[in-house]
């Protein structure tokens, strides 16, 4: 087990999956961006670290169904 991870964990390897999480970070604020364009500002629940029952059908209704779809299409 420790071999395998030893033999992974070269600087070329390190620096190809940086490269990968920083162009998906970069998709995704891109992502977010375009989103909150649709909707008027309203982002996504991935984002928040505790909300409620009410808050989640609140962020959805003002999502819209334009926003809601551009979300289920993009990030899922």
């Amino acid at each position: 087990m420790f071999g395998a991870i030893n033999k992974l964990s070269n600087m070329k390897s390190v620096s190809i999956l940086l490269i990968i999480f920083l162009c998906s970070m970069f998709i995704m604020r891109s992502a977010i961006s375009t989103l909150k364009g649709i909707t008027g500002g309203i982002g996504i629940l991935d984002l928040h670290f505790s909300y409620t029952v009410q808050e989640i059908y609140e962020t959805l209704f003002l999502q819209g169904v334009a926003g809601r779809s551009y979300y289920l299409t993009t990030f899922l």
